[in-house]
């Protein structure tokens, strides 16, 4: 998987193709960060939420996880003044760490994965995230209409031509949750798009 071809354009593509809903899908989660929260973000892109969380003015650290050079270049020049950011170059299922994180971040990130690659990375670092700790997940939903399913099955063809990802179909996910309580969920695009904030 690589997103180096497309990194440029995704911003833009993905404000045009969903009328900017999955950038503001991403927001409910900043009313739960606290100062000197330790954050794992799994697949941080181009890092252009980085600033919303900057505009907090609260001290947290976050361990940024993304293997696109392109996009982890970009999220660098962000403007993340208040906030200390440890960038790491690396494939999710290769990265390692012994920290103990308050939140993690997975957004738009399972559904690049076969299920059973969604439960090797949940499994991996659920241990990381202390108890009563949240996990912020952005992802399209599972329960799609026709129309959803059409654009589910022309995005997956896409992403398979430009950026190599290996699943034939977004995975099903809602189950790896199903020892944590759902503390906040919304939907957005016609339900396409959903956020949810899980607590361990």
């Amino acid at each position: 998987m690589n997103y180096n071809y497309i990194a440029p354009y995704y911003d833009l593509l993905s404000r045009i193709c969903f009328l900017n809903r999955q950038q503001i899908a991403h927001k409910i989660i900043l009313k739960y960060l606290k100062a000197n929260d330790k954050i794992l973000w799994l697949g941080g892109g181009s890092g252009w939420f980085l600033e919303e969380i900057n505009e907090l003015n609260i001290l947290v650290e976050i361990d940024y996880v993304e293997l696109s050079t392109v996009m982890i270049n970009k999220a660098k020049t962000r403007n993340h003044s208040n906030l200390k950011v440890n960038f790491y170059k690396e494939d999710i299922f290769k990265f390692e760490t012994n920290q103990n994180y308050n939140i993690v971040i997975t957004a738009f990130i399972f559904d690049h994965f076969s299920a059973s690659d969604c439960e090797v990375l949940f499994t991996k670092f659920n241990p990381n995230l202390i108890i009563e700790g949240k996990w912020f997940c952005v992802e399209f939903n599972e329960n799609q209409n026709l129309i959803q399913r059409f654009l589910t099955k022309s995005m997956v063809v896409f992403f398979n031509l430009i950026a190599g990802i290996k699943t034939k179909d977004f995975p099903k996910i809602d189950h790896l949750f199903n020892d944590f309580n759902l503390i906040e969920e919304k939907q957005y695009f016609w339900n396409y798009i959903q956020s949810k904030v899980y607590k361990k």
